[in-house]
């Protein structure tokens, strides 16, 4: 899991001669850009991708009301 992961990575750190305090902050710094930052576009698509789901299904002739209709 994440714990462990980060517990690895700050050991790493440390063995190879880094200070525990500077590991630490290295590693959470990791973290929190390594998870945060890819939220930020996620967010934008997801809300364009909602956008563009209501723009298809407002059309008379959507391409997902015409699947859905039976034949």
């Amino acid at each position: 899991g994440i714990g462990g992961v980060d517990g690895g990575m700050i050991g790493a750190f440390t063995a190879f001669g880094v200070d525990v305090e500077l590991s630490i902050v290295a590693v959470l710094a990791y973290r929190a850009f390594a998870f945060w930052l890819p939220t930020l576009p996620g967010a934008v698509a997801y809300l364009q991708l909602r956008r563009t789901v209501q723009r298809w299904n407002a059309e008379p002739t959507g391409r997902l009301r015409e699947a859905s209709e039976p034949a």
